[in-house]
């Protein structure tokens, strides 16, 4: 079985890259195979978060297996009340990607991509799906942040 971990935000600004990096970084020293997985991006052409990715960690997958399908293939598919048919994508270009990998990282949507209210119920049910453990992070109010770590 591959493990794999699904990193989601409550909202933009909540670290989530950050995160990606973070856990893309130690998985690098310990995992052979490491795969990155997007359910969603924004459109085809070039999803910000698989370039960095792919531009500091090998990854065996090709561009496209990494995501399952677009913003605008999304909003179809949940205007025509088709989201058993949306899953069932997500799934089978998970489970493609998968057969590839020791380990697979996915990152969650963000309300770029599906509409917020959306947004939470689709990563939940998709990480519930792939098996996946949900990482959720929130953003961080940094001058909070210093004043509990003491650092004015």
């Amino acid at each position: 079985m591959v493990l794999n971990l699904y990193v989601t935000a409550i909202e933009s600004g909540g670290g989530r890259s950050l995160i990606l990096l973070g856990v893309m970084e130690i998985l690098s020293k310990r995992i052979g195979k490491l795969g990155f997985f997007r359910p969603v991006i924004h459109s085809s052409h070039k999803d910000p978060a698989i370039e960095l990715i792919q531009s500091r960690y090998p990854m065996t997958a090709s561009y496209e297996a990494q995501y399952a399908l677009t913003h605008e293939e999304v909003q179809h598919f949940v205007a025509a009340g088709k989201q058993d048919e949306l899953s069932q994508i997500v799934l089978e270009k998970y489970k493609a990607l998968e057969q590839q990998c020791d380990f697979v990282l996915c990152a969650g949507t963000n309300s770029e991509e599906i509409t917020a209210a959306f947004e939470f119920d689709f990563n939940a049910r998709i990480a519930k799906e792939l098996g996946a453990d949900d990482f959720l992070t929130k953003p961080v109010d940094f001058s909070q942040l210093k004043v509990k770590l003491k650092l004015t």
